[in-house]
């Protein structure tokens, strides 16, 4: 007499946790990507609100008055719902990443610029084409892996947009901080 097989051989089970196991991770991958898209957006928008609310602060400054006093804590005030670190006193965003702006010289003139700190490496093109393409005021770009030096770009803003790409293709590890320079 042959007996009636009932549930899974250990053949079947196993394969049947492979599956599973490919159709959960493949879902991760997708959330993950999902998650740092959601995080970038949130991160683009507050920058935007930044650049709206230093072009309403100091109207017309351009490059030739220094724009004293601009830090987070005016943006802050300002903009309301923005959270700032009780450490470094820079702007909290989803992901881990922090925005700083402040006033800056040079080469005898002035502008200001946005820090993004922790930029996860698979974001810095993203990051870098939302960041030069915010407009005329535009100027320069910096970006600094983690525990390397800077590196400057300058141009129009399509040149330093290939500048940035390329420095975020040499940079394989590690989270970077991209820094635009603008004028009002």
């Amino acid at each position: 007499m042959y007996k009636t097989q009932r549930g899974l051989s250990l053949i079947e089970a196993a394969m049947v946790l492979a599956l599973a196991a490919i159709v959960i991770s493949g879902s991760m991958y997708y959330y993950q990507m999902a998650k740092e898209n959601e995080n970038r957006n949130e991160v683009m928008t507050t920058v935007m609100n930044i650049i709206a609310t230093v072009n309403k602060l100091y109207i017309d400054y351009g490059f030739y008055k220094p724009y004293t006093g601009l830090s987070p804590a005016l943006i802050q005030d300002a903009i309301p719902n923005i959270k700032l670190d009780k450490h470094n006193g820079y702007i909290i965003q989803p992901g881990g990443i922090y925005i700083n702006v402040e006033p800056m010289s040079q080469n005898g003139g002035y502008l200001y610029t946005i820090e993004l700190h922790n930029v996860p490496i698979s974001q810095c093109e993203n990051y870098s084409t939302m960041l030069t393409a915010i407009g005329g005021n535009f100027k320069k770009a910096w970006i600094g892996p983690t525990g390397q030096g800077w590196y400057p770009f300058n141009g129009t803003p399509q040149a330093i947009r290939a500048q940035l790409f390329g420095a975020c293709q040499g940079i394989t590890q590690g989270t970077v901080t991209i820094v635009a320079g603008l004028i009002t």
